[in-house]
């Protein structure tokens, strides 16, 4: 009969290491982690809210994806490879009865990250056919040319503060009314290059625009689905009066109409 050997495995030790938010937000801890060794950590994906780095708890609806780039006495540094908005969030502020325009586009940031950026919009009223197409053609300029001056950090803060998507919605504002825009994901497509883009190349890649109209069931009788309908053109085509006889209306909009806080 062959005999058997044992075999003894060896306990590894582990230590914790501190999750450590980047820079922009003061470098707050968010979390720990363990591992067996420093080395196995870098390069490892941390998924944690805006909320928890900033201390903002109003920005909850913000996701944030963190990448472990060095350890230093016991402290593992991340720096931001993704943001999101959550999906619930954007749900509640899609209204009835209106068009939702998607568009993304890829850009080099000012610090050299090749990035995604999602953005999504929703109008006040449902558009017709001219008017979303529009839409879809002046959001993706908005996009390149509101985002494209930011770092990646940079544009992160900027966002949780709506500003940029503010400016955005004013310009659409002049094609047709907008409820609500947000920049709804950015992806990190590849690592930053040495020493950060120039201006030149700040030119985004030829993108593909997908436009998403919205439809609602309502469990009205159909005569008053008629009535309803009749009246929200009777709606549209006064917009579109308004906006051929007095294109400085919608300029004149105040800051902050357009997206919902």
């Amino acid at each position: 009969m062959a005999k058997t050997r044992k075999v003894v495995r060896k306990k590894v030790g582990k230590s914790w290491y501190r999750l450590i938010a980047p820079k922009v937000f003061n470098r707050n801890q968010i979390g720990e982690t363990i591992a067996s060794d420093e080395k196995k950590l870098v390069g490892r994906i941390v998924n944690t809210h805006f909320s928890e780095a900033s201390g903002d708890v109003t920005k909850h609806y913000i996701k944030l994806k963190l990448q472990i780039r060095k350890i230093e006495n016991g402290d593992a540094e991340t720096e931001i490879v993704g943001y999101e908005v959550s999906k619930p969030f954007l749900q509640r502020m899609i209204r009835r009865r209106s068009t939702r325009v998607d568009n993304y586009v890829d850009l080099i940031l000012k610090d050299g990250s090749a990035v995604r950026i999602k953005g999504l919009a929703s109008t006040a009223f449902k558009a017709n056919v001219s008017k979303r197409s529009g839409l879809v053609h002046a959001f993706k300029k908005e996009l390149e040319a509101k985002l494209g001056e930011y770092d990646l950090p940079g544009l992160v803060i900027a966002l949780s503060t709506t500003k940029p998507q503010k400016e955005i919605s004013r310009s659409l504002n002049k094609i047709y009314p907008v409820k609500f825009v947000e920049i709804r994901k950015i992806e990190v497509l590849k690592e930053k290059k040495k020493g950060g883009a120039k201006k030149a190349e700040l030119k985004p890649k030829e993108t593909v625009t997908v436009e998403v109209p919205v439809e609602y069931h309502s469990p009205e009788s159909s005569i008053e689905k008629r009535e309803e309908k009749a009246a929200m053109e009777m709606v549209e085509k006064k917009i579109e009066e308004m906006a051929e006889t007095d294109t400085d209306a919608l300029e004149d909009a105040p800051e902050d109409e357009g997206v919902l806080d």
